[in-house]
This record gives C-alpha cells, sequence and structure tokens, in this order.
C-alpha cells in the first residue's frame, strides 16, 4: 500500500472520529459499518483496522497523544510487536494499522518502528514443495511464521534444534499431518499454531522447560496453558493447567471431560466440533466454574459456557439463573433441535449457535438485547425465528445460510442489521421492519432470492438503501 492510499483512509478515519462523539472508537460493529460505506475499495484494511481497534489500542493512543515523543514512540513499538503476536498478523500489517489510526487520531506516527525483523524466520508461501519427515529444510530458520506450513501436505514432521519459535497458525489445516516431534530448544507457541490438524495423534517433546506433552496433551508451562491436545488423548487434563486455549481440542473425539478444581480460563472453541464430547465434568470446588447435568456454566450460573456437541439431547431448557449465553457455547451442536428460553436471558453471543444444523426454531424472550455475530450462521434447518421486542442490534452474519427462513419481522426496537446478516437466506421470501432501523450493513441480504421484498413503514433510510441495492420496496399502510 502505497503512501497516498494510507493518506487516504487515514484522512477518512480523522473524519469520523471528529463527526461522531468519541464512543464511536468503542464501537467498532459501528466504525465496520461506516467503513463499508466510506471505504468500499478497502475491504482488506477495513478489517485489520476494525480488528485492531478490538484490542483496545484507540485508548493508548489518545493517552500518549501529548507525550513527549520517547513515550510515543514505545507505545507504537509495543502495540506493532503486541498486534503481530496476538492477531497473528505480519508486523508490516501491524505497522500499518498502528501508523494510519495514530495518525488518524492525531498522535506523530513516523517514530513507529517494530524493530529489528525475526532472523531466518519461514514465511507462508515460501514452502511449496515436499518435506522429508525429518524436517531438514527446516535446519535453516530459526523460526516458524504465520501460517508458514497451513495446509501443507505433511503427515509427520521431527523439527529441527534450531527452530525456537512457532508463530500463531503455523500449522493451519495441516489436516494429514499425525505426528510432530518438537525440539528441547523450543522458546514460543503461538496461539492455535495446530488449528484443523484433525488428524493429529502424537504429540512429543522432550528435554524442553518450557513446554510439556503427556498423555497427547501439549502444556505451556510458563502460563499453565492446554495449548493442544491431540484426537485421542491417552490421559486427563494436567492439574497444573489454568487455561484452556482455544482449539485446544479441536474435534478431538474424547467422550467426556473431568477439570479440576484449578481451572481458571476455557478460551472461547476450545472445544471446537468435539462431536463425541458428551459431558463436561468440573470439581465442584472450583471458584470460577460449574457443571449442570455436564453443561459447563460459570459458577454463579448466570452464564451457560459450553454445551457439549455431542449431546443426545433433541432439546434443552436453559436454567432460570442464566442471562447470556457465551461466544460459541452450542457451536456444531448436530442433534440440538430446539432450545428453550427464560425470561432472564439477555444476551446471545458470537457463534453461540453457528452450525447447529438440526435446530428447527427460535422463539427469543422479550429480555434479550443482543444477538452476536454469526449467532445462528450455517443452522440450515432453523425455519421459524421469533425475535424479541427487547432487540437493539443483529449482528453481522447472524442468520447467514439460514436457508429454510422464509419470513421474518424485525421489532420496532431494533435500530441495526449488521453486515450479511441475512445472505444466503435462499427461501426468504419477505421481511418485515421498522421506522427505527438506521444501519443496515453491506450485503445483510447477498443470496437471497429475486423476488425477495422489505416491507417498512416510514423510512427513508431503508427506501434508499433498498433503491441502492436492487431490493423490492413495499410501503406498509
Amino acid at each position: 500500500m502505497d503512501a497516498n492510499e494510507i493518506k487516504e483512509i487515514s484522512s477518512v478515519l480523522r473524519t469520523l472520529w471528529q463527526t461522531y462523539t468519541p464512543d464511536l472508537l468503542l464501537d467498532t460493529r459501528r466504525v465496520n459499518a461506516l467503513l463499508m460505506d466510506y471505504l468500499p475499495q478497502y475491504a482488506k484494511e477495513r478489517r485489520l483496522i476494525v480488528s485492531v481497534l478490538r484490542e483496545g489500542i484507540a485508548s493508548d493512543l489518545l493517552a500518549v497523544r501529548d507525550a513527549d515523543s520517547e513515550a510515543r514512540q514505545r507505545t507504537l513499538n509495543r502495540w506493532v510487536h503486541r498486534l503481530s503476536g496476538d492477531l497473528w498478523i505480519t508486523e508490516s500489517a501491524s505497522r500499518f494499522a498502528v501508523e494510519t489510526l495514530a495518525d488518524s487520531l492525531g498522535v506523530p506516527a513516523e517514530t513507529a518502528n517494530a524493530g529489528p525483523q525475526p532472523s531466518a524466520e519461514l514465511i507462508k508461501g515460501s514452502f511449496t514443495g515436499q518435506m522429508d519427515p525429518d524436517g531438514a529444510f527446516l535446519q535453516a530458520y530459526e523460526g516458524l511464521g504465520y501460517k508458514a506450513l497451513a495446509c501443507a501436505e505433511l503427515t509427520e514432521l521431527t523439527l529441527p534444534d534450531t527452530i525456537r519459535r512457532i508463530r500463531p497458525r503455523a500449522f493451519l489445516n495441516c489436516r494429514r499431518l499425525s505426528r510432530v516431534v518438537l525440539p528441547a530448544q523450543l522458546e514460543a507457541i503461538g496461539r492455535e499454531a495446530f488449528r484443523g490438524c484433525w488428524s493429529l495423534s502424537e504429540l512429543s517433546v522432550s528435554g524442553n522447560t518450557g513446554f510439556s506433552a503427556a498423555g497427547g496433551m501439549l502444556v505451556d508451562r510458563s502460563r499453565n496453558a492446554l495449548l493442544r491436545a491431540v484426537r485421542r488423548p491417552a490421559g486427563q487434563i494436567p492439574h497444573r493447567v489454568e487455561t484452556i486455549c482455544s482449539y485446544a481440542f479441536d474435534r478431538s473425539e474424547i467422550r467426556e471431560l473431568q477439570l479440576p478444581q484449578q481451572r481458571q480460563t476455557i478460551e472461547p472453541a476450545a472445544f471446537f466440533l468435539c462431536q463425541a464430547l458428551e459431558r463436561v465434568e468440573i470439581d465442584r470446588a472450583n471458584p470460577v466454574f460449574s457443571s449442570l447435568d455436564g453443561v459447563l456454566h460459570s459458577r454463579d450460573r448466570r452464564t451457560l459456557l459450553y454445551y457439549p456437541a455431542g449431546r443426545t439431547d433433541a432439546g434443552y431448557i436453559l436454567e432460570e439463573t442464566v442471562t447470556a449465553i457465551a461466544d460459541s457455547a452450542f457451536e456444531g451442536a448436530f442433534l440440538l433441535q430446539t432450545v428453550t428460553m427464560t425470561d432472564t436471558l439477555q444476551k446471545i453471543g458470537r457463534r453461540a449457535f453457528r452450525d447447529c444444523r438440526r435446530l428447527q426454531s427460535v422463539i427469543l424472550p422479550c429480555s434479550v438485547e443482543t444477538i452476536g455475530e454469526r449467532a445462528f450462521q450455517g443452522c440450515t434447518g432453523l425455519k421459524s425465528v421469533m425475535l424479541s421486542r427487547g432487540i437493539r442490534d443483529i449482528g453481522d452474519c447472524a442468520f447467514q445460510d439460514c436457508g429454510d427462513i422464509r419470513t421474518l419481522s424485525i421489532p420496532r426496537n431494533v435500530e441495526r442489521i449488521g453486515h450479511a446478516a441475512f445472505a444466503g437466506c435462499r427461501q426468504l421470501q419477505r421481511i418485515i421492519l421498522q421506522d427505527r432501523i438506521r444501519l443496515i450493513g453491506d450485503g445483510a441480504f447477498w443470496g437471497c432470492p429475486a423476488d425477495f421484498e422489505i416491507a417498512v413503514k416510514g423510512n427513508p433510510y431503508v427506501e434508499t438503501y433498498c433503491q441502492a441495492h436492487g431490493i423490492r420496496c413495499v410501503p406498509l399502510s
């Protein structure tokens, strides 16, 4: 990206900050929607900027706006390094995002220097050939970069002693990879390094003070974090583990999990598509979590954290104490047909019911205020949806690819319909919108039938949206 393009994006961002209240910096969904309208030609850059804002960079940048150059430099460099690790992006992309946001907020960014590049790191796309199981090809490298070996046709691999770092998602979707031997000198393993490695059956490391791999479970000793379990782990989770990381049990065939007393953190999607898992039990003395009939809740039972995807029940009734369904809580529950929600429920998290393909109907109580991004995406059997009168926001891709929904009425309090919220709803014939709608995201109705129509009363914005997107608009009397 050249300097003129960076200047254009920065200028638009500066205009947004000046036009709207400072709260806009905290409302990343609104920023995303506005940038779709203002900068449609920069889709990748928009997604990057929004992701970085979600990490909380704005408050730090504002705090050093009037600071001396040394303080600004430390903050900018710290964010460049942090984003490279946390968001699994290259340092050049991280630097672009930091400098662009800093400039738009009036923070001089010419000192943002990412520092020295890692020496001899295998980068994404540079490996295209066949690799010997002994990893001889990698002896020239000290690290595996972000997605360095993603989708590689590997079946087994012994990493050489030269490898010190494995960046996030380095082995993403190496679906044939079954055996990995890690070197004693390994110092760091990034987030979701082995995500999508469906066939992983053996992980081993010896003589390493930072990592262990007993019973088929790779543990970061410095953080007491379980990074990855093989397809069929031989034992229970080690007692010292306090954190179960995202995708740690990605497609594992484990049937029951017993979580020990020390468990403090379970990240979203930790049990992604564990379709054999029927129960999660936890020590009653655990101060953070509780288990109700094998379904994981917070200790106070106000948040449903995880519904095991392998449960054979056709229906489930939420506890009356539950006020929130966590991100990915029911994701991939392939046998679930109905969920009964109580009037204490207020929030449905991101990807909460994603790919619950047998889910047939949803009735949201009036207490529900938020439907998270991708909450019901891929619920291909969903035929009937009754939305809550209390809902104000329908998240991005919330009902994407729900191909059996035919008609839908959006409650009066809804002000925003997210990007691609109903995209791919191939049977959707009619949707009724109300006069409070203020924002409809880009592509909200992509892939809907050619005769699809929006019925609305007294909302010029919706009428203009329909005209711009070639959608039939029917006025309600």
